[in-house]
Order: C-alpha cells, then sequence, then structure tokens
C-alpha cells in the first residue's frame, strides 16, 4: 500500500544520486520511481505482511555455477514456425455421433438377428452334414462338374428345352389344320430334354438315354441315391452337377430331380460324344470316387481342442521316450560299471596270486640260505 508522507530536508538529494547510481549499475532506462525535490512529497511503498519486496537497483548479481555452460539462445529465425494454408474446401469437419449427431454406423447384426425357422434349419443342415460321416454312396454327390464344363453342358442342355404349352399348342394346331386340308404337317416334333424320374430310369433301363445329368442338391436324397449305381450297371455315362434350380429352368419347371438327354442334332453330336467320354472317365470309371467317405469336419472350437489334445499327447509321449532313454542309458552305465568292476577283481586277483607266490619264493631263498625268517 501507498502513503504521502513529507521528504525531510538533505534527503532529496541523497536518493536522487542512489537512484542515477542503480540506473548506471543495472542499465534499468526506467524504475518507475519519479526524482524527488526538496519539499516535496514522497509515496512510500509499505508491503503487506504476506508480500515480499524486491528492489531491482540493489539485487545481487548471481553466483557462478560451476559445471553448467551457457547456451546460446535460438535465433529468432528457427523459432518462428510455418503458418500452412487450410484450404477450406478441404476443412475437418469431424462427426459427432451424440443425440441428435449424424447417424450411427452399420453394425453387423447377423448374431443378434432372429432369423427365420427355415434359415436356421437350413443352416443347422449344412453343419450337420459337414460334422457327420457319410457313406461314398451319399459323398459322391459333392463330387460335381467344374464351372466351365458346367457351362458348356448348360449350353448344350439349352439348345434341348421342351416346348412351353403355347408352342405345343400352336404346333397341334398347325398339325391338324394340314391333316384337315389334306396337307402334310410341315413342322415336327422337335428334339427335347427327358426329365421326371420315372421317365428317365425307364430310359436307363431301357439304353435309351445317351447322357444324365443329376443335381447334387436334391432333397430328400434317396429319391437318386440309387440312380448313379444304375447308370453304371446300364454303362450310361452321368454327371454331377451344381442346382437343382438350374435343371428345372431348362425343362420350364422350378427344379428338377435328373435330365436325360436322348438324341441331338448332327451339329452337337461330337460335343455330346466328347462330354459322355469325359463324364464316362470322371464318375463312371472313377473307383476312388465309390470308395471315398465324406464329412468329418469339425468346427474351429472342436479344432482348437483336438489339437491340444494332441499336443498334451505329443508331449507324453515324448516324456515317455525320454524316460525310457534314461533307464536305458542308466542300465548300459549299470552293465559296463559291473563289466569294469569284474575286469578289476579279475586284475586284482591276478595280483595277489603274483604276491603269494613272490612270498613263497622269498621264503624258500631265505631257508635255502639258512637265513632266519622275520
Amino acid at each position: 500500500m501507498w502513503c504521502k508522507q513529507p521528504v525531510p530536508e538533505g534527503a532529496t538529494r541523497v536518493f536522487n544520486a542512489v537512484l542515477s547510481a542503480a540506473r548506471r549499475l543495472n542499465g534499468i532506462l526506467s524504475t518507475g520511481m519519479p526524482e524527488l525535490s526538496e519539499g516535496s512529497e514522497a509515496e512510500e511503498y509499505i508491503p503487506m505482511a504476506s508480500e515480499s519486496v524486491t528492489w531491482p537497483f540493489f539485487d545481487m548479481a548471481p553466483k557462478n555455477q560451476k559445471g553448467k555452460k551457457k547456451v546460446a539462445a535460438v535465433p529468432a529465425v528457427a523459432q518462428t514456425k510455418k503458418e500452412v494454408k487450410k484450404n477450406p474446401a478441404f476443412e475437418k469437419t469431424p462427426r459427432s455421433y451424440r443425440i441428435g449427431g449424424a447417424i450411427q454406423p452399420r453394425v453387423n447384426l447377423s448374431r443378434q438377428t432372429r432369423w427365420p425357422k427355415y434359415i436356421n434349419l437350413q443352416r443347422k443342415k449344412t453343419v450337420l452334414l459337414k460334422r457327420l460321416k457319410s457313406p461314398p454312396a451319399v459323398n459322391q454327390f459333392n463330387s460335381t462338374v467344374d464351372k466351365n464344363q458346367a457351362s458348356q453342358l448348360l449350353r448344350l442342355l439349352k439348345k434341348y428345352s421342351p416346348e412351353t404349352k403355347e408352342q405345343k399348342k400352336q404346333r397341334l394346331m398347325d398339325k391338324a389344320k394340314a391333316a384337315e386340308k389334306g396337307q402334310e404337317a410341315t413342322s415336327k416334333k422337335p428334339i427335347v430334354l427327358k426329365y421326371g424320374l420315372n421317365h428317365v430310369t425307364r430310359l436307363i433301363e431301357e439304353k435309351q438315354a445317351k447322357l444324365v445329368v443329376i443335381p447334387h442338391d436334391v432333397d430328400p436324397l434317396e429319391l437318386v441315391v440309387w440312380l448313379p449305381a444304375l447308370c453304371r450297371k446300364k454303362d450310361v455315362p452321368f454327371c454331377f452337377i451344381k442346382g437343382k434350380a438350374r435343371l428345372g429352368q431348362l425343362v420350364h419347371k422350378k427344379t428338377a430331380a435328373v435330365v436325360a438327354v436322348t438324341s441331338v442334332k448332327r451339329e452337337d453330336q461330337q460335343e455330346l460324344e466328347n462330354m459322355a467320354k469325359n463324364f464316362r472317365a470322371a464318375f463312371n470309371d472313377n473307383a476312388e470316387l465309390r470308395k471315398r467317405w465324406g464329412g468329418g469336419i469339425m468346427g474351429l472350437k472342436s479344432n482348437h481342442v483336438q489339437a491340444r489334445k494332441e499336443k498334451q499327447k505329443a508331449l507324453e509321449e515324448q516324456a515317455k521316450h525320454d524316460e525310457e532313454e534314461r533307464l536305458k542309458i542308466q542300465a548300459d552305465m549299470a552293465e559296463e560299471q559291473e563289466v569294469l568292476r569284474d575286469e578289476l577283481e579279475a586284475k586284482l586277483k591276478v595280483v595277489n596270486e603274483d604276491v603269494e607266490e613272490n612270498k613263497i619264493h622269498y621264503y624258500q631263498v631265505q631257508e635255502e640260505e639258512g637265513r632266519p625268517q622275520c
């Protein structure tokens, strides 16, 4: 706090002299304290109890600190940072996902979704077919033709799709009109695919079918599970293809359990023979296909459990093998020690015998010379 008091006489010159000396010593341009004249009033600073007073012109010079060097100041050019100009077209606009903010990101909720019953049944059936072992007669339906062969086969079968109801009606009407006029019908019955399980079975038994195509996903499988064996017995080439719906499209149905080709046009005869030859080698004459079992594919958790069991079993086998090796080494060492002990005993026995002989000989010599024995 500041208070005004009268300056005593003679104190003005002393105060101004001290102030000018302090300015020269410390290089202070201005201390914020005015020079006083006689008779004027000076503002005296009386500090509070909690404040500390610092007089700049009475500060002592700092002591020299040993072991520390004064580092030069960083130049002003290096201190200035380059200001990057921001493009207003690419300003950052962070999203806020709080209430009333941006739309929440998409999350995969498939595991939390309540799926329809038929989808759950489909998935459970797929899992069971993978887990359970299936005999070769069932597993052979998983060995289908590849993509290129399937596209080539479907392209050929597409040419011989059956007539629709309208096309058949129009053909019969033309035939009836020609017969009414006494003319011969120009349109003949087209060459088409044969479908229907009973119909195709009869064609196979009569050996009229040139190629039989069976889908891999017939449900129930018992409808066609015997069909490959019949084709092999009658020597009719057959193949498995993915998708009963694709065969159904060829014959204007939703699905088809089996499709057969009885005849084709002359331009397609060579292609059909090549396909029949390839399918006969891949399916009819393939002995491995009739021996290979399917299924037995376990899940991720089961595989991890099985791997842990096998690892533990391997460690136990290794420990057992190491124990056997250790016992074998101990037995070998014991046998070697026994052999060495026998050799040492034999040598010691020989040495003792030599000592006894020498002792007897010595006594005999002493008796002959008449020397008294000790």
